[in-house]
């Protein structure tokens, strides 16, 4: 008995026919709408991207990640000086790329027989510190100091004859013999390290301006100081105004407000503060910190009192 397979055969209509045709013909439409529309996107995409507005298919990492290292440029200048029979050293650490990022560092001195170790205080950029080894002996001496932390690791070796002359004590005149210091002593025989020099200015234009680098404050009982740094763009000595602000968190109204006028130098560590006495609210207030360079806004930011 043989098996026989039974084949469905469809009829369409002449309605059926219409509808299909009716079909195609949107989809025709709607295909060549859509690729007009991506055309023109196109070319608009295209035209931002030209004039830098935005780019919307650049994806490497230098347009999605902004660098902001800085890479320190470490220097380690130590000065000597002969006092009598003490020898007084002058030390400079200073970070020539002006990262400013603050440091503490540790430092070691050793001079046959003497070692002394000590921790400075915190600094950016710069940091100037001072160190006497009294009543030395005649004859060769050798120094070694040393600065460290996790990043930084200097070093410079010194070595000196001392020879103690009584006449040349007894006539000597300490002070600074450097005649293009600001503090030149032209009767000093003797330099003893406290020679000052003027600082570079760079000309002040539009694009200089001070920036807050760091503010905070300190209540005891109804006294509020309010602490801050402010750091000029350029190397130059400008005039700054720094006005706080006491505000009512919840009122929001100016409770107390004072200002301070000083100058500051390029990106000195040199933190200054307003003194706020007798502040008898017993609303949460915040301090406002609003930086001026002549007489324009330059910086501000708030912190918790």
């Amino acid at each position: 008995m043989s098996k026989r397979h039974s084949g469905l055969s469809y009829y369409m209509s002449e309605d059926d026919e219409s509808i299909i045709a009716v079909l195609n013909t949107r989809f025709q439409e709607l295909r060549t709408l859509m690729i007009t529309i991506g055309s023109i996107l196109a070319m608009i995409i295209a035209g931002i991207n030209q004039v830098g507005v935005i780019d919307f298919f650049d994806d490497s990492e230098e347009n999605n990640e902004i660098d902001t290292s800085c890479d320190p440029n470490w220097e380690f200048v130590v000065d000597n000086y002969i006092i009598d029979y003490n020898l007084l050293l002058n030390m400079r650490v200073s970070d020539t790329s002006l990262c400013n990022e603050i440091h503490t560092l540790d430092y070691y001195i050793a001079m046959d027989d003497y070692e002394f170790v000590g921790v400075t205080e915190p600094s950016r950029n710069t940091y100037l510190f001072t160190h006497t080894i009294e009543d030395i002996e005649e004859g060769t001496h050798h120094v070694l100091v040393e600065v460290y932390n996790g990043t930084i690791s200097l070093y410079e070796d010194i070595v000196f004859d001392f020879e103690f002359d009584e006449l040349e004590h007894e006539n000597a005149i300490y002070g600074c013999t450097d005649p293009d210091a600001t503090n030149y002593d032209d009767m000093a025989t003797h330099d003893d390290g406290s020679c000052e020099y003027e600082q570079e200015e760079e000309e002040i234009t539009e694009d200089c301006y001070a920036e807050l680098y760091d503010a905070y404050s300190n209540t005891n009982n109804s006294t509020v100081e309010v602490f801050f740094d402010v750091d000029f763009s350029c190397s130059a000595t400008a005039t700054i105004t720094v006005e706080v602000e006491l505000v009512s968190i919840n009122a929001t109204e100016i409770a107390y407000v004072s200002n301070l006028t000083y100058d500051t130098y390029g990106f000195d560590w040199d933190y200054r503060s307003i003194v706020f006495n007798n502040v008898t609210t017993e609303e949460d207030l915040e301090a406002n910190v609003l930086v001026y360079h002549q007489e324009e806004l330059d910086d501000m930011a708030t912190v918790w009192v």
